[in-house]
């Protein structure tokens, strides 16, 4: 028969402190499983929330960076096509005749002034004749102001042409056009 040991009281008493440490070392065990499986999960979750940031933040900088490359391709392409535009003009127009073109513009002008009741054309004093000729050679439309005549004005440069109507006076020379045109060309530009 085996030997049996009996417990004394003494170390019964102590074999249940022993029961009770353990009881609460597992206890303690496996808070701290739940407690470092939490820890374990948040952290996962500020890893992934702050590497998403950081990921979207540096997409942003990145899409700025190309919006403004964009942006610069196209204020360059604006420039390229203005000056492509104007050089275009500025040719054609060098192989015109200045007096068909002095008058091109005055035809053009009184277009746009067919409201007007009457109208007075200013023009360096050498290219009067050229236009009173040329105007009396067009046919006359109904819808164009009344013209009261053409008058030399030397005060003006050649090639400027200044239509004077009873709301006032433009300037219609192609050189203002010219102006016109390369000004509105560049606000393409802002």
């Amino acid at each position: 028969m085996p030997a049996t040991k009996v417990l004394s009281a003494e170390e019964m008493k102590v074999l249940r402190i022993a029961d009770r440490f353990r009881d609460e070392a597992r206890r303690l065990h496996d808070g701290m499983g739940r407690s470092v499986a939490e820890a374990q999960e948040q952290a996962r979750k500020k890893g992934y929330q702050e590497g998403f940031e950081k990921g979207r933040l540096e997409a942003l900088e990145t899409l700025v960076e190309a919006i403004d490359r964009v942006r610069e391709r196209l204020a360059a392409s604006d420039e390229e096509l203005a000056a492509i535009v104007l050089g275009a003009v500025e040719r054609m127009l060098g192989e015109m005749d200045e007096h068909e073109l002095a008058l091109r513009c005055v035809r053009r002008a009184l277009d746009d002034a067919a409201g007007d009741i009457w109208a007075v054309v200013r023009v360096t004093p050498d290219e009067v004749p050229y236009l009173e000729e040329g105007l009396r050679q067009l046919p006359m439309t109904g819808s164009w102001p009344e013209i009261k005549g053409v008058e030399a004005d030397p005060l003006l440069k050649r090639g400027e042409i200044i239509l004077e109507t009873p709301k006032g006076r433009i300037h219609v020379g192609m050189r203002q056009q010219l102006s016109r045109l390369k000004a509105g060309l560049q606000s393409l530009d802002e």
